[in-house]
C-alpha cells in the first residue's frame, strides 16, 4: 500500500470516527447519518482500490455492493432531511 493511499485512509477513518461520535450525541440527525454513510462508502472505496489486485470476482463485487450501497443509502439520508 502506497503512502498516500494510507494518509487518505487515515483521514477519511478520522472524520468517519468523528461522525459516529456525533451520531451517538444527536441520534435522529438525517444529515449525521447521510454523511456517515458517504464517508463510510468512501473509506469501503479506498480499502477495496488498495486490494483490487490481490482479490477474487466475488470480493471485488462484495466491494462493489457494499460502497453503491453506503453511497446510496448516504445520499437517500441527506436528501431525505432536506
Amino acid at each position: 500500500m502506497s503512502t498516500l493511499t494510507i494518509i487518505i485512509s487515515l483521514i477519511i477513518l478520522a472524520v468517519y470516527i468523528f461522525l459516529l461520535v456525533a451520531k451517538q450525541n444527536n441520534k435522529s440527525n438525517p444529515k449525521t447519518n447521510g454523511m456517515l454513510m458517504v464517508v463510510q462508502g468512501a473509506l469501503w472505496t479506498v480499502i477495496a482500490v488498495s486490494n483490487w489486485a490481490e482479490n477474487t470476482v466475488v470480493n471485488r463485487s462484495g466491494y462493489i455492493i457494499v460502497i453503491v450501497l453506503s453511497f446510496i443509502c448516504g445520499i437517500r439520508e441527506l436528501i431525505k432531511q432536506q
